[in-house]
C-alpha cells in the first residue's frame, strides 16, 4: 500500500513549508500541519521503520528482503527535537536556530555515497534514525552478492572474480560509512559488525558448520 501510494518516493520538502519569522499564525499553523504529514511518512512505524523491521527479518530467516534500500527517495527524516516540537511557534523557533545550511539535506542516496554530507546537517536531521537506516541499506547489496555466489560455479572464473571485486568494494564501503558515524548508538555498532562478519562469515554456512543440515554437510563446510 505504501509502494502504491508514492510513500517511498516523495519530493523533497518543498521551501515553502519551512517557516519564517514573520509567518502570520495563521500560515504558520498551516506550515507546520503540512510539514508534519509528509514527515510522518518517513516515521511512526511507516516508510524507515518498516524498512528497517523488514531488512532485520531478512537478515534473521536469510530472505530477499521485500523493499529495497533504493526505492527510497525522500529526503532524511528531520531532527527528533522539530519532530517533538509542541507547537507551531516551537517548530519555528527551532527551525530557524538550527540555522540550516544553504544545501538542502542530501536525500538517503546521497547520504550513503557521501556519508560526510551528514556533518553539516546534523541539527536538521535525526542522525540516529539516519545512519540506523543507511547501514541497513547495505544489506540488499550484501544479500544479492551472496546470492549471486551460490549462482555462479567456482569454475565460473570471470564471474568469481567479478564477485570477489564487489565484495572487497563492499566491505570497504561499509567499513567507511561506518567510520562516519558518530554518535553511534549500540544499535548501529551492532549492525555495523554484523553485517562485516556476514561478509565474511554468511549465516547459511554458519548454521550449515553448526550441523543444522546435519553431520555430513557440517564436515563439508
Amino acid at each position: 500500500m505504501l509502494r502504491r501510494a508514492g510513500a517511498f518516493a516523495a519530493p523533497r520538502q518543498p521551501s515553502h513549508f519551512m517557516p519564517e519569522r514573520n509567518d502570520p499564525d495563521a500560515v504558520l499553523a498551516s506550515k507546520w500541519s503540512k510539514w508534519t504529514e509528509r514527515e510522518s511518512y518517513k516515521r511512526q512505524e511507516l516508510v524507515l521503520h518498516l524498512f528497517i523491521h523488514d531488512t532485520d527479518a531478512s537478515i534473521a530467516l536469510q530472505k530477499p528482503p521485500l523493499i529495497t534500500f533504493t526505492e527510497i527517495k525522500f529526503d532524511l527524516p528531520a531532527s527528533r527535537d522539530l519532530w517533538l516540537a509542541k507547537s507551531a511557534t516551537s517548530w519555528r523557533d527551532l527551525y530557524l536556530k538550527s540555522q540550516p545550511p544553504t544545501a538542502p539535506p542530501p536525500s538517503l542516496m546521497e547520504a550513503m555515497h557521501s556519508p560526510e554530507s551528514l556533518v553539516q546537517h546534523t541539527p536538521q536531521i535525526d542522525i540516529q534514525l539516519t545512519t540506523l537506516t543507511l547501514l541497513h541499506g547495505f544489506w540488499g547489496q550484501i544479500h544479492s552478492l551472496l546470492d549471486s555466489k551460490k549462482f555462479y560455479p567456482s569454475h565460473k572464473a570471470t564471474h568469481r572474480l567479478c564477485l570477489l571485486t564487489s565484495h572487497t568494494e563492499l566491505y570497504r564501503d561499509l567499513v567507511s560509512f561506518s567510520s562516519f558515524i558518530s554518535p553511534a548508538s549500540h544499535r548501529t555498532i551492532l549492525i555495523s559488525h554484523l553485517l562485516m562478519m556476514i561478509l565474511h562469515a554468511p549465516p547459511e554456512d554458519l548454521q550449515r558448520f553448526a550441523g543444522k543440515s546435519g553431520e555430513d554437510e557440517a564436515r563439508k563446510t
